[in-house]
């Protein structure tokens, strides 16, 4: 049994047999608004899990976000975005 909640309000509940299923979904992303306009950033990660229906139909099953690690994609060093913070 699924249960969906709205603003925990509204909610509505559906059983779903195993032949309903046609796959697990999980995905990723980095929540960071900054991390558009940076290439060094602390990560907000933010992970979802549903399950695709047969129809093609997905349904969420829970979300979650959580404090990511420090990424650097640029070309200087680590301790160069700290140093540069701590001049300004």
């Amino acid at each position: 049994m699924v249960t969906q909640r709205r603003l925990w309000v509204l909610h509505r509940e559906r059983t779903l047999s195993f032949a309903e299923i046609a796959a697990v979904t999980y995905g990723y992303e980095d929540a960071n608004p900054f991390s558009l306009f940076s290439t060094s950033h602390d990560a907000v990660d933010r992970y979802v899990v549903g399950l695709l229906l047969v129809g093609g139909e997905e349904v969420r099953l829970f979300s979650f976000v959580g404090d990511g690690s420090f990424t650097n994609e640029g070309p200087l060093p680590d301790w160069w975005s700290f140093a540069s913070l701590a001049v300004q």
